[in-house]
């Protein structure tokens, strides 16, 4: 073992001699960063619609397709009705929409908007997170209405294969910031730097102290 090197007990008896630093750092930052999570960062809430894709509309010669067929259709479609949700066209529509109900206040940003689908689920979830639900709210309904508007002419159906199963939902409490998990992270990285900031006033002391 080299000279300079410490030992495991050496390790511990350092943390235990000045353990008071990474108490004391830890604690500090975990105070802190529950102060920031709580009281300084906006809060934000989710909006949430469920589209439905159905099969798309048969002819004669495909009446006796099985519903399993029906249903594979119906999922594959899901990544495209995606695309289209988040298309410039539909943020238009949307946005024209807000604006015909005197609520030209109201901004809709891409980058609020997010798209969520399970594996082979003929669902997918319009989200819209806002720091004010209600209009997280507004602008979710207006892009499934949108959408629900524009699909059969985008997509040439002559039959609409797109169904709402609800007006906008709003969660009760914040989805972001998550302040247990801030917290959680900032106690893991705060014990590992106070780990290192004891080791290295240790081995600053012993430096000067052979000097």
């Amino acid at each position: 073992m080299n000279k300079g090197s410490l030992s495991l007990w050496g390790f511990l008896a350092v943390i235990w001699e000045r353990g008071w630093i990474i108490v004391l750092f830890t604690l500090i930052s975990v105070l802190v960063s529950a102060l920031v999570s709580y009281y300084a960062l906006t809060p934000i809430y989710e909006a949430k619609v469920d589209v439905l894709i159905s099969g798309t509309e048969k002819n004669s010669e495909e009446e006796n397709i099985g519903l399993n067929t029906t249903i594979d259709e119906s999922i594959k479609l899901v990544p495209t009705y995606q695309d289209i949700v988040l298309s410039p066209l539909i943020l238009k529509y949307a946005q024209s929409e807000l604006n015909t109900a005197n609520n030209k206040n109201i901004i809709i940003k891409k980058e609020d908007v997010k798209i969520v689908t399970k594996n082979d689920s003929q669902v997918f979830s319009i989200i819209v997170y806002h720091e004010d639900p209600q209009i997280g709210k507004q602008i979710a309904d207006a892009l499934a209405k949108a959408f629900n508007h524009n699909i059969d002419s985008l997509m040439n159906l002559s039959q609409s294969n797109v169904k709402l199963l609800s007006d906008a939902t709003v969660s009760q409490d914040p989805v972001k910031p998550n302040p247990i998990l801030i917290m959680g992270i900032t106690f893991i990285t705060s014990l590992i730097v106070s780990v290192w900031i004891t080791l290295l006033i240790h081995n600053v002391k012993r430096i000067r102290t052979s000097v």
